[in-house]
């Protein structure tokens, strides 16, 4: 069970990491960008897994780790804080508008 847990987080924690790259450097189109990268990732995992000679047989487990690579991706791409909120997005929005006047 603990092996299993890690083996999930393994897939979990890159997702949700290339989702937040994603969001940062994309600005339209970041949910889809996002599904399609934790299934891009989740092939990765499959192909090196392959790659190793082992046979593999979709089951059930298959299907969920790779909707919870596409899940955590997408809630990577997924902004929380209104922009117009004080804190980092306040400042960056300040920062675009003095940048634009001088």
């Amino acid at each position: 069970e603990v092996i299993r847990a890690g083996l999930v987080l393994l897939y979990i924690i890159p997702c949700w990491i290339g989702g937040r790259v994603l969001r940062r450097c994309m600005h339209g189109r970041t949910l889809g960008c996002g599904a399609v990268f934790g299934v891009l990732l989740y092939a990765l995992l499959i192909g090196l897994h392959m790659a190793e000679g082992e046979t593999i047989t979709f089951t059930q487990t298959h299907v969920i780790n790779c909707m919870l690579c596409v899940l955590s991706s997408v809630v990577g791409t997924l902004r929380f804080r209104n922009r117009n909120s004080k804190g980092i997005y306040a400042n960056r929005l300040q920062c675009l508008q003095y940048k634009a006047k001088h």
